[in-house]
């Protein structure tokens, strides 16, 4: 009977052991995001479990730079998520960590103006769709 019962004590920690080890971590079943480029100006825009980051890679300033913003924008509703002006310098800007809407598609826009021209230019990312 006492060893049975010792067998018994056994198995369940095992069992309660096993099922601790077999949990998996939760992830993010986010779609989409990443970048797009166009004349060294890459617009950017991923997710995680828990909302969704908008980054920036400026390589180059295309004519002279006078001014960067950065925006993010709720594909659905059209809704402004957020915006930043990001300095006329080369390098990586972001990511920032944004709360996001389950099933919900989001966007990353960068608008470049030149000095040397009247003309500006908007890059934006490929979609995401935060789902968590």
């Amino acid at each position: 009977m006492r060893t049975r019962r010792m067998l018994a004590i056994a198995v369940t920690g095992l069992t309660a052991a096993t099922l601790t080890l077999g949990i998996p971590a939760t992830a993010s079943a986010s779609t989409g995001g990443g970048c797009t480029t166009s004349n060294g100006i890459e617009a950017c825009i991923s997710a995680d479990s828990t909302g969704i980051k908008p980054d920036a890679y400026i390589n180059a300033l295309p004519g002279g730079c006078e001014s960067i913003l950065l925006y993010v924008v709720n594909d659905y509703t059209t809704d402004l998520v957020y915006q930043n002006w990001l300095p006329c310098s080369t390098g990586h800007y972001g990511p920032w960590h944004l709360s996001a809407s389950n099933g919900t598609g989001y966007t990353t826009y960068l608008e470049y103006s030149s000095r040397t021209s009247a003309d500006s230019e908007e890059v934006h990312s490929k979609t995401v769709v935060f789902s968590n």
